[in-house]
């Protein structure tokens, strides 16, 4: 039978959920402003998203051709949309965090309501001091916040590997192969579907680490249970990267896989990190102690050395100064 909720649960379950409500327009608009912004900046975004490919895109000065009378269009309200949910999902993160920190006094609730939006204003600096202090006065904060930062930061790695290594290299490769038979010239909407995919998953490839560390610290995966697919990730990256690639055999395949292989090694460190106890990763645990051994014996070689002199002094003036007391005897 379950019990009936009390009058305490049903207020902070009341609480909860107008906090959440409260969260979701900030949320859209925030994914509004960003399709707004990409949407009227999309020359300057395409023009920054069209170094990559160089001048070896078509012989028009490198400038890729469209097809279509709709291309340029569908393209730039698609970029906008991609771009608008990357923001929403980031945004989500940090409405989520912030359900974590206390909620903020509601202040002038006895003033008129034309009142209120500049009383919102004057308090702001004091709101904000308040919730960063908060932010990181628990461990569960501290742990969410470090969480949720080291996977965007992989994801943003993943898209810079993606956009200043993996497109400048593979493009070439690709644009060579059969160039003798003819005549190279790209289309805009290729070029944008080759170059958005290679970064949104190359993003999510470099978000394993964190992802594996998260699920073996809270029991979905566990280290030995990620250690034995270890031996089956050369040939499922070599799959993942001929998917998502337009060579299926070539140069850019490998560029995923590699990156991607050894991320999952790294990974495989940080779910061993999760619960050290359970296991041990390489030798790790002998290898530190050997590391720690040879770290106070350099120490103690240090020290020694370090009062050599000293102990050098000491014995050359020790007779002399023997001699001295005993005259003053």
């Amino acid at each position: 039978m379950i019990a009936p909720v009390g009058a305490a649960e049903y207020r902070e379950g009341y609480r909860i959920g107008r906090r959440i409500v409260g969260r979701i327009p900030w949320v859209a608009i925030a994914a509004g402003a960003t399709f707004g912004a990409v949407f009227w900046q999309h020359e300057a975004l395409f023009r920054f998203l069209l170094i990559p490919g160089g001048e070896k895109l078509s012989p028009f000065g490198g400038k890729p051709i469209v097809t279509g009378v709709t291309d340029m269009m569908g393209l730039t309200i698609e970029l906008a949309f991609k771009c608008s949910v990357i923001v929403a999902v980031i945004a989500l993160e940090i409405a989520f965090y912030t359900l974590l920190l206390p909620p903020l006094p509601e202040r002038g609730l006895e003033r008129p309501r034309w009142q209120t939006p500049f009383l919102a204003l004057a308090y702001l600096p004091f709101n904000i001091f308040t919730q960063l202090r908060a932010a990181f006065s628990t461990s569960l904060r501290r742990f969410v916040f470090v969480a949720l930062l080291s996977i965007n930061l992989c994801f943003l790695a993943g898209a810079a590997f993606a956009y200043y290594v993996m497109t400048p290299v593979g493009i070439p490769f690709l644009l060579r192969f059969g160039k003798e038979l003819v005549e190279v010239t790209i289309s805009f909407t290729s070029y944008m579907d080759f170059l958005l995919s290679m970064t949104f998953w190359m993003g999510f490839v470099f978000e394993l680490p964190p992802l594996m560390y998260l699920l073996a610290k809270f029991g979905a995966m566990s280290y030995q249970r990620f250690r034995r697919f270890r031996k089956f990730m050369p040939l499922a990256s070599l799959i993942f990267g001929a998917v998502i690639t337009a060579d299926g055999g070539g140069l850019t395949m490998f560029m995923v896989a590699v990156p991607m292989w050894l991320l999952y090694e790294t990974g495989l460190f940080f779910a061993w990190l999760a619960h050290r106890e359970e296991d041990d990763y390489a030798k790790a645990r002998a290898i530190g102690r050997s590391v720690r051994k040879c770290g106070h014996g350099i120490s103690a070689a240090y020290w020694w050395l370090y009062g050599l002199p000293a102990m050098v002094f000491d014995w050359l003036t020790w007779g002399p100064r023997k001699l001295w007391r005993r005259v003053r005897r």
